[in-house]
């Protein structure tokens, strides 16, 4: 072989790789960008999740509140009443 057949061979063999190694870099961007895009619908479902459960506790809180605010409201005009 020539010394120019082989410098062509050598140069197509690394024009190869580098089109594999592109391709493989692609790919690999690829899956972490879907992960990525996992991850961060996965935490604003969780957060999503954990602001409702936050907002319910707290009307449970305020609800009850004002039930006893109305009981004892009732229970001072009941004792206004009888004085």
């Amino acid at each position: 072989m020539r010394k120019t057949e082989l410098i062509a061979q050598y140069d197509e063999k690394l024009s190869n790789l580098e089109k594999e190694l592109e391709l493989w870099l692609k790919v690999e961007i690829h899956e972490i960008e879907e992960w990525k895009n996992q991850h961060i619908n996965d935490l604003m479902a969780n957060h999503e999740k954990a602001f409702w459960d936050m907002k319910d506790f707290y009307i449970d809180i305020t609800k009850e509140n004002l039930e006893l605010i109305w009981v004892h409201w009732a229970k001072l005009e009941e004792i206004n009443a009888h004085i």
